[in-house]
């Protein structure tokens, strides 16, 4: 039941980052590129790209190639 809990709280800490949260919203309506992410977001397609890999890691978005 603990586990849970620690779960939720990586969860939230990740969606504690107003640009993650902008970068999630950006998918839900559609499925986007790094570049369209960048240019849409204004970020640096490094930070894009780090931002992504959290993300992806708690299995917040997936990857399409």
């Amino acid at each position: 039941m603990k586990n849970i809990f620690v779960l939720e709280a990586q969860i939230y800490a990740t969606l504690s980052h107003p640009k993650r949260l902008e970068i999630l919203h950006l998918l839900s309506h559609d499925a986007l590129s790094v570049n369209e992410i960048v240019t849409m977001t204004g970020v640096a397609q490094a930070n894009v790209s780090q931002h992504l890999t959290i993300l992806k890691k708690l299995q917040l978005v997936t990857v399409e190639k």
